[in-house]
């Protein structure tokens, strides 16, 4: 396999369906999930302390839990990969997860209640970051045999000509041929 392209996805809708997609004969590797921010901004947060009492702790101006939550293709079962909570400082999950089909990811919070009811809580915004794997061309394993058997072909004739050279000498190689030996060690006068 090898890296395609970087892949980045903004979740910012708690229960919309994200279906991001994926190239054909490629895997969709997903390395982190974050809150885009720990607090809401302002605007958001002094609409929401203006019906409360002057009372309130700094904690209440932090968004909300919200779980990470991802379903394949052809499962019924949506599976939850972790839980953001920027009010307990956990704000980014360190994830390989690894996609070769449709996959669908939402954002889920405790009380499950998309229509917001409940309009004093706020919700983070989560990004999820990753790259596409493709598959190689050329098969890797004959390619790591030709390349073992040109360096095993180099080394043998090489050695015709240095029989009397240390074993753990360094030397310098230019595509499987001998150019040189490194500067720690001078080669033997003959």
């Amino acid at each position: 396999m090898s890296l395609h392209c970087f892949f980045g996805l903004e979740l910012s809708e708690v229960g919309l369906q994200y279906i991001p997609p994926i190239p054909k004969h490629s895997n969709l590797v997903i390395t982190h999930a974050a809150v885009t921010a720990v607090v809401p901004p302002p605007n958001e947060a002094e609409h929401h302390h203006k019906n409360k009492n002057n009372n309130h702790s700094k904690k209440e101006n932090v968004y909300s839990p919200i779980a990470l939550c991802v379903q394949g293709d052809n499962i019924t079962d949506r599976i939850t990969v972790g839980t953001l909570d920027p009010q307990n400082g956990i704000t980014y999950l360190p994830l390989q997860l690894i996609f070769s089909s449709a996959v669908t990811f939402t954002l889920e919070t405790r009380n499950n209640n998309n229509n917001n009811q409940n309009k004093s809580v706020f919700y983070p915004t989560v990004h999820l970051t990753g790259y596409y794997e493709t598959e190689e061309e050329e098969n890797e394993d004959e390619m790591d045999e030709e390349m073992f058997e040109n360096f095993q072909n180099n080394k043998n004739k090489n050695n015709d000509d240095d029989e009397d050279l240390d074993e753990d000498e360094p030397m310098i190689m230019s595509r499987g041929k001998n150019v040189g030996y490194s500067e720690n060690k001078k080669r033997p006068r003959k």
